[in-house]
């Protein structure tokens, strides 16, 4: 019996534009955030997380590996036949490095973007009609917002402590006994407002 693969706990950083473009896919996100939560693990495993077959998720881990987003390793045993794929992600948790992405692939920024909120929607109304949802009290579990204020330099640094501090939080209880804790997915965006350029004025037409 060969040892379960220890899981990979240092902070990986998405840096490379092909890496963001495999993530433009809505499902790809879902096996790399699965991975992530209950890695390492098999594709049986994680079809089982996701409530897909192993055959839907097949060639969407292949495009992560090739991205080098998941790896291989050793098998959790030895058995008689061929031991199934144990899969692994290069870090956690696993942030992505806007940094080294700007200015190199601002479409696939904004297409991640767009198929991260779509999933985040989509795992919103699911819990929405269900009856695991908690929508009031100290122990909701269901919430959306929009808000809009104005930050000094001190009060962003301490919004960004808080939110990498929430990271840190969900990433604790990944891995661990589930018999005590229920999967969550937090979505969020911080954004500087940007006023929209004024629309142009119609030319009036020449006097004649």
């Amino acid at each position: 019996m060969a040892n379960k693969p220890t899981r990979r706990i240092r902070p990986y950083y998405i840096r490379e534009p092909r890496q963001l473009r495999a993530l433009v896919s809505p499902l790809r996100q879902e096996v790399l955030d699965g991975v992530a939560d209950i890695g390492p693990c098999t594709i049986a495993d994680l079809a089982v997380l996701l409530g897909r077959t192993p055959t839907a998720l097949y060639r969407h881990v292949k495009r992560l590996e090739k991205v080098d987003l998941l790896f291989r390793v050793e098998p959790h045993s030895v058995s008689v036949g061929r031991p199934a794929a144990v899969l692994d992600v290069p870090g956690r948790p696993l942030f992505i490095h806007q940094g080294a992405l700007a200015g190199k692939a601002d479409s696939a920024v904004r297409a991640h973007l767009l198929a991260m909120l779509r999933n985040a929607g989509r795992g919103y109304l699911r819990a929405l009609n269900s009856n695991d949802a908690v929508r009031w009290g100290k122990r909701r579990n269901l919430w959306h917002a929009r808000w809009k204020g104005r930050l000094n330099e001190e009060e962003l640094e301490s919004v960004t402590a808080h939110l990498s501090e929430l990271i840190a939080m969900l990433e604790r209880g990944s891995g661990t006994d589930r018999r005590e804790r229920r999967l969550h997915e937090v979505s969020f965006v911080l954004a500087p407002s940007v006023s929209r350029a004024p629309s142009r004025a119609p030319k009036r037409a020449p006097q004649r």
